[in-house]
């Protein structure tokens, strides 16, 4: 299998993006010692240089998924000037590991565990016109409890939750009610929606005693946890809807 590389591509800090990055990659997570995720899908290929911008991947087998490599969730390329000097023991002491440094439309800006990751615009990105935004923030969170409490919602989903009280208050300000009435009729709805909130994380805490968990619950991932999160984000409805 031949790949022709993009040309004009730079990383984040400048480096022009080439074939030497791509045989770094397969290397590098073909090395046991790296203890690379992605180890299986690069470690019965050879991948070789045919000029800056062109590779050619050498399956050892038949394959047939022979776009696993270097494609999808397995298929990001490292930067070989941020990451060759980082192999075996000290791949973990990497910088790029929470400093990550790519091709794509966004630059890393700020990154916390177990909080929040920010970005801004690429302006070099290679494709034109992207993306469409100035600045990018995901905020995380801990377990599914402390994802219910801390959880910010935008305007419109927060109407969305209000009470009825809040609901009238809201509206009758936007049709010429009174400012002061509407602004403390909106106030309490903001009060209703705090004791929602915090009704909702005492109903998942709950939902986890019946089934014999902790209160605290795990990590809200993929799985179970989004299953009990559905649950709690139903409960809400309902008691919003009461």
């Amino acid at each position: 299998m031949t790949w022709k590389l993009k040309q004009g591509v730079t990383w984040h800090d400048g480096k022009p993006f080439t074939a030497d990055d791509v045989v770094f990659t397969w290397a590098y997570a073909a090395d046991l010692t790296n203890a690379a995720y992605t180890t299986g899908s690069y470690k019965d290929i050879i991948v070789e240089k045919i000029d800056d911008h062109t590779v050619k991947v050498i399956f050892k087998d038949p394959t047939p998924f022979w776009a696993d490599p270097f494609v999808g969730s397995v298929g990001q390329i490292l930067p070989k000037h941020h990451f060759g000097d980082y192999a075996g023991a000290k791949s973990r002491d990497a910088p790029g590991n929470l400093k990550s440094v790519g091709t794509g439309p966004y630059k890393f800006v700020e990154f916390r565990p177990g909080d929040m990751l920010r970005a801004e615009r690429n302006p070099d990105y290679h494709v034109s016109n992207q993306p469409h935004f100035d600045t990018l923030e995901l905020k995380g969170g801990g377990d599914a409890v402390s994802a219910a409490r801390t959880v910010q919602m935008a305007p419109a989903q927060r109407l969305a939750l209000v009470r009825s009280r809040g609901r009238q208050g809201l509206q009758g300000r936007a049709e010429g009610t009174r400012s002061g009435q509407a602004r403390s009729t909106a106030d309490q709805g903001q009060r209703d929606l705090l004791r929602d909130q915090r009704a909702g994380a005492a109903a998942l805490a709950q939902h986890r005693r019946r089934r014999g968990q902790r209160p605290d619950g795990g990590y809200l991932g993929m799985g179970r946890d989004d299953v009990e999160f559905g649950e709690l984000v139903s409960e809400l409805r309902e008691r919003s809807a009461e």
